[in-house]
């Protein structure tokens, strides 16, 4: 499956306030009002309505990424083409050993920010050509043969 950017996130424009990261986020997306109290209740509605993905996201989009925290408010960052921003910053090699990241979802903050791009209808596969049928071979004709033995009698 193939993502494209719906809404653009531009990380000048992401908030900075210790404790407001989903706030954070949503604003580097554009996205002026909140839906969601904490990055947790983000993550729960998208994995509610299938818009939540367990793997790390592809690098060709910017997605909010939800991390495992000792918080019961759990945290999000944003993965800009590959590059993470946490809270305004940007953070450089990231350790996930120590960030522990639950997935990534197509929503920020109940805002879609990707689309998902259905992937091509494979062609279709043509018809085998059949083989066409041998021509016929002329069929050897049966003849009965009788060998008739005549014997002439003298008297």
């Amino acid at each position: 499956m193939a993502y494209q950017q719906y809404r653009a996130f531009d990380p000048a424009q992401m908030g900075t306030k210790k404790g407001y990261c989903l706030m954070n986020a949503r604003l580097g997306f554009g996205i002026t009002k909140g839906t969601f109290p904490s990055a947790k209740a983000d993550m729960q509605s998208q994995i509610a309505n299938g818009t939540f993905h367990v793997e790390l996201p592809p690098n060709n989009i910017a997605v909010p990424v939800y991390f495992d925290t000792s918080s019961v408010y759990e945290h999000v960052m944003v993965c800009d083409h590959g590059v993470y921003w946490s809270d305004g910053k940007r953070i450089d090699n990231i350790d996930f050993n120590v960030w522990k990241p639950f997935g990534w979802g197509e929503c920020c903050d109940g805002e879609r920010v990707v689309n998902v791009v259905p992937d091509p209808a494979p062609e279709p596969t043509p018809e085998p050509t059949p083989e066409p049928e041998p021509e016929p071979q002329p069929q050897p004709t049966k003849k009965t043969v009788y060998q008739i033995t005549v014997e002439k009698f003298e008297d």
